[in-house]
């Protein structure tokens, strides 16, 4: 018994130092990327940094202000009705608040819950971190930028560090840079929706 709760201690400690390892690292970003145009308004791309270490890009222009696609974002009660790719996200969008996301990996996947930790700096980005299954240190991000003409670039990427990500980085990689978009275009449309003037 007393192994068991040492174990358990040791599990404990590790996913800790795991999550907030991953969730301080910088490295990754899009301009470590080269990214593809797959629309007018769009860009994706993927990319190994290191052995174990992997990072996606999607992002999207939305016709709107970073104030009104931050607005919609954090507005989690709504997912439900307008996108297919996060199910639900219970709990608030703040500074190392605890949330539940329902997270489905494609149209035809089978949905995951997950239990995330969040970071967040107020009106410009929010991301987890987590441990997942095989050891991987996973880090997923959402984050708006202003551009030209009161517009945003709103970027969702994803970094994965350690246990088997030298094995199934890529094609993690590849299934992100596939589904993140679905999630992106319904955003949009979502914002749009709410703010665009007729």
């Amino acid at each position: 018994m007393r192994s068991f709760k040492i174990a358990a201690v040791f599990l404990t400690i590790f996913t800790f130092v795991a999550i907030h390892a991953v969730a301080q690292t910088n490295e990754g970003n899009s301009s470590d990327i080269e990214l593809e145009n797959i629309s007018p308004i769009e860009k994706v791309g993927y990319k190994k940094l290191k052995m174990s270490h992997w990072v996606s890009h999607t992002e999207i222009l939305i016709d709107a202000s970073p104030e009104q696609v931050w607005s919609v974002l954090i507005d989690t009660e709504s997912y439900p009705k307008w996108n297919e790719i996060i199910l639900k996200m219970d709990g608030k969008i703040e500074d190392k608040g605890k949330v539940d996301v329902l997270f489905k990996a494609g149209p035809k996947a089978k949905p995951r819950l997950f239990h995330n930790t969040l970071f967040v700096k107020e009106g410009v980005e929010f991301y987890w971190s987590q441990v997942q299954a095989a050891g991987i240190k996973d880090r997923h991000c959402f984050r708006v930028e202003a551009t030209d003409g009161g517009k945003t670039k709103f970027i969702q990427s994803d970094q994965a560090l350690g246990g088997l990500t030298w094995l199934i980085g890529k094609t993690a990689s590849k299934i992100q840079i596939d589904v993140y978009p679905m999630f992106n275009r319904s955003l949009k449309a979502e914002v749009e929706r709410r703010y665009l003037k007729k």
